[in-house]
């Protein structure tokens, strides 16, 4: 959505209030600032705080290393997800078959799993700068949370719950206004469980960007067409991409959408 005149004085307010800071030319543009408006109703005292404490999270949490952090290979085993294409407006789709992921593996490996976590989410949002270069917004992801699978195991496991919780509540601080839809589908009873304790950490504004499908495959892939095309999301949901396929920005590549032509942009994705 275009900027309000309105919205546009604040964003000046909020950047005049930030000149203390040593802000990139991307932390500073107005798109960016903007998303921090939005996400505290147009409070600029508000946004403000929230803009400080992310800056001071993505220090302690070094983000903006331009060495993107490495992550043993058989983490994506443990906890898969996958970037798959792009959506009509050239955002990121992203699957994460949650239900397949292995709470066990957390024990033990709780501070790697939560590096892992930020770096898949630093890595999505990195994409959505580069697909947006050019434009005066940034480009939002869809995902698809798919929880066939979970199990007590899953929802006992403390480790694995803290850990998830800890990645929800940092994506609420720090990627305001990334999220433009969340599919949650084949959701099974104990679901409920966990769902007690993550909701009261989503705010109002991504709630209402998730969308409860159950185990229909018709509404899934409908869903999903209203937002893309279908060799964009894999067969499994309806679409023409083989299942558990993914773009290529291990190698600093994306697909363009449209992507069954083979065609890449290639760039390193985790520099700015």
């Amino acid at each position: 959505m275009e900027p309000t005149q309105n919205e546009l004085e604040l964003v000046e307010q909020l950047r005049r209030n930030l000149s203390d800071l040593s802000l990139s030319k991307h932390e500073s543009e107005t798109k960016n600032l903007l998303r921090f408006i939005r996400a505290r109703n147009h409070s600029v005292q508000n946004a403000e705080v929230m803009f400080r404490r992310q800056v001071v999270w993505r220090e302690e949490n070094d983000l903006d290393n331009p060495q993107p952090y490495s992550f043993p290979k058989e983490f994506k085993t443990y906890w898969p997800w996958y970037i798959t294409g792009f959506d009509d407006s050239d955002g990121p789709v992203i699957v994460v078959p949650l239900g397949e992921w292995n709470p066990g593996k957390v024990t033990g490996n709780f501070n790697e799993f939560v590096r892992y976590c930020f770096n898949g989410i630093e890595t999505v949002w990195k994409l959505m700068q580069r697909t947006s270069q050019g434009q005066n917004k940034y480009n939002q992801f869809c995902v698809v949370l798919d929880i066939k699978g979970l199990s007590y195991k899953h929802v006992s496991n403390l480790d694995a719950m803290q850990g998830i919780l800890e990645v929800v509540k940092a994506f609420e601080a720090n990627y305001p206004e990334t999220l433009k839809i969340g599919l949650i589908i084949n959701a099974p009873y104990i679901f409920e469980v966990a769902w007690k304790l993550f909701k009261p950490f989503i705010s109002e504004a991504t709630h209402a960007k998730l969308k409860f499908l159950g185990s229909d495959s018709k509404l899934w892939k409908d869903e999903l067409l209203a937002y893309m095309s279908e060799d964009q999301f894999p067969e499994k949901y309806g679409g023409r991409m083989p299942d558990c396929t993914e773009i290529q920005i291990e190698k600093g590549c994306t697909k363009r959408r449209g992507s069954n032509s083979n065609e890449f942009i290639c760039e390193n994705l985790m520099r700015t």
